[in-house]
């Protein structure tokens, strides 16, 4: 197995090794898989190019190659590049006459969403026998091509925004000082980016907007709830038509926030990026701020135009520089918010809550599914008890397999106020969720041939919907369709939405 890799490497040089399922899976690899990775990436180094070892699931460590997720996508904006491997066919990866073929809008939608979360897209074809490839594939190709042409600044050599996506058909990119704000359906009429608000920028501020394809500015205005956009009635092009987003100032990115249990309280760790997007080299004193009052030691800052630096605060070892250590005593029952900036918070805070709630566990669970049963005042206390994360047999009725999932949380009275946000981990395989009989979020089921990365059900509670200081009760109707159903998570928990007022 090695020795073939080995000639592969030094025969052509290849850019990328992609390995399927297996490869990683049993323990006699290992040694050969380590020995093959460092040969492979010493020999780039040689050959002085980039290169790329692809793995799905954890057949490697993270970080020792690009993460591969085939036939699916990830959920969420994630920290590292990652990547889909998939195919212009509905069901099928080689040339199979009449094979039915995905559109150009869902293979395009699918790109854009991939990029949005920090991946790239790689896509099959299947030529003929005769290595033609079938004019059916080439007009998926040139279609996907023309919307490029025109619209490829907001893919080509971007990076993700500080959120992927707002609402469910604008998805973001960025490069430089411009956002690509970029709608899967055609809009009308105005929208409103509600991610572009200014409490959400760190400092930025809205210069100009002009549509992509074409360059025509666009009217625009700044309001406390988002970025409103006035959309021309003679948009050019025929899918996913792209906003470019032209920010200015200083930015301060969301900070990341590392907790640290102490005999004292919990130590504050806070790290953080600022952009300068000003013509002018800027130097200057950021700071960490706590529920909104200036806590710590300050951290200075020299960054050119058009560069970003590190902020960082982190004081575990800096006594001897006179260094303020930033802790929380009351974790008990409390919320916390956490920002960086210069004289007072700019950037978009993150949100600590105490305690927060645990999903995983002990809960309820009947077969079927009643309408009664989503009601906080029903009696489940016939019910079986099933712990999740797990899959559990549906029982048949005239809706197909289903099943209930019960479970009753306090959620403290100091949180009042507040949106939650709640996370299941993955449901199989439909579901709908309540919380005091107010439903909050559902899931249908799409069938996919491969399908390797299941979605994690996340769902904000509105504030409306909960009893704070009392009990709360959640129900899940799962419906099964490949029987393995379940709360398979693991599941997360039920903390405070960071966007609470």
């Amino acid at each position: 197995w090695q020795a073939r890799l080995n000639e592969l490497v030094d025969k052509y040089e290849p850019d990328l090794m992609w390995f399927d399922f297996g490869w990683g899976r049993h323990q006699a690899f290992e040694p050969y898989q380590q020995q093959f990775a460092a040969y492979y990436y010493n020999q780039a180094d040689r050959w002085g190019k980039q290169v790329s070892l692809i793995y799905k699931g954890d057949d490697l460590p993270k970080g020792a190659g690009l993460l591969d997720v085939e036939r699916g996508k990830l959920d969420r904006l994630w920290p590292d590049l990652w990547m889909t491997d998939t195919t212009v066919f509905k069901d099928t990866w080689g040339y199979v006459e009449g094979a039915p073929m995905k559109t150009v809008d869902a293979l395009l939608h699918d790109l854009i969403d991939i990029v949005s979360k920090n991946g790239t897209l790689l896509l099959n074809i299947g030529p003929k026998s005769d290595g033609t490839i079938p004019e059916d594939q080439r007009a998926v190709l040139r279609g996907i091509g023309t919307w490029l042409k025109a619209n490829g600044d907001a893919i080509y050599g971007t990076r993700p925004f500080l959120a992927y996506l707002d609402g469910e058909t604008i998805r973001y990119t960025r490069k430089g000082n411009t956002v690509y704000a970029i709608s899967l359906e055609r809009p009308e009429g105005e929208i409103l980016l509600k991610e572009m608000k200014e409490s959400k920028l760190g400092g930025l501020r809205v210069k100009t907007v002009r549509l992509l394809d074409g360059g025509a500015e666009v009217k625009w205005e700044e309001k406390p709830e988002g970025l409103l956009i006035e959309v021309p009635s003679d948009l050019p092009g025929s899918r996913a038509w792209v906003f470019a987003i032209e920010l200015e100032g200083l930015g301060f990115d969301q900070p990341s926030v590392r907790l640290e249990h102490r005999v004292e309280g919990v130590a504050v760790f806070a790290y953080s990026q600022v952009r300068n997007f000003t013509d002018k080299e800027q130097v200057f004193d950021s700071y960490v701020f706590l529920n909104g009052s200036r806590q710590g030691s300050v951290c200075r800052v020299k960054i050119a135009p058009g560069e970003s630096a590190d902020v960082r605060f982190e004081h575990r070892d800096q006594n001897h520089y006179k260094a303020k250590h930033l802790l929380l005593t009351d974790v008990e029952s409390s919320v916390n918010t956490i920002a960086v900036g210069r004289e007072k918070p700019e950037s978009y805070p993150a949100v600590f809550a105490f305690p927060s709630i645990p999903m995983i566990g002990s809960w309820k669970f009947k077969q079927g599914y009643q309408p009664e049963w989503i009601q906080p005042g029903f009696d489940d206390k016939d019910w079986q008890s099933a712990n999740v994360p797990g899959r559990w047999p549906l029982g048949n009725d005239t809706q197909g397999q289903t099943g209930c999932f019960r479970r009753t949380v306090r959620i403290l009275d100091s949180w009042k106020g507040r949106d939650l946000h709640m996370n299941l981990g993955v449901i199989r395989d439909e579901d709908n969720v309540w919380v005091n009989g107010v439903k909050v979020g559902e899931k249908s089921y799409e069938e996919v041939e491969f399908h390797f990365s299941y979605e994690i059900h996340k769902f904000v509670i509105p504030q409306e919907a909960v009893r704070f200081g009392e009990q709360n009760v959640i129900t899940v109707k799962v419906t099964d369709h490949e029987g393995r159903a379940g709360l398979v998570g693991p599941p997360g928990f039920i903390t405070v939405a960071p966007d609470a007022e």
